[in-house]
């Protein structure tokens, strides 16, 4: 914390994810966006509606963090 930010090489993205109220576990890897440094873009098929958590996880240089995070899934109109 309080350190300066700085771009990162981003070596590869993975992603999991499921639904709260269940043990099921969905997992991905992301790929890199042609012409858009530093994105990346990966399939999330959410099969019910109801609260899903995510995780991504980055690697760069031998190194690795993760953020996981709570969603609401709706019906579609």
């Amino acid at each position: 914390m309080g350190g300066a930010r700085r771009p990162m090489e981003i070596d590869r993205v993975t992603y999991s994810y499921g639904p709260v109220d269940g043990d099921e576990v969905i997992e991905g890897e992301a790929q890199a966006i042609e012409n858009a440094p530093a994105s990346f873009h990966g399939p999330v098929r959410f099969n019910r509606t109801g609260r899903w958590w995510i995780k991504v996880r980055l690697e760069s240089q031998g190194e690795s963090g993760e953020a996981k995070f709570t969603v609401p899934v709706e019906p579609g109109l």
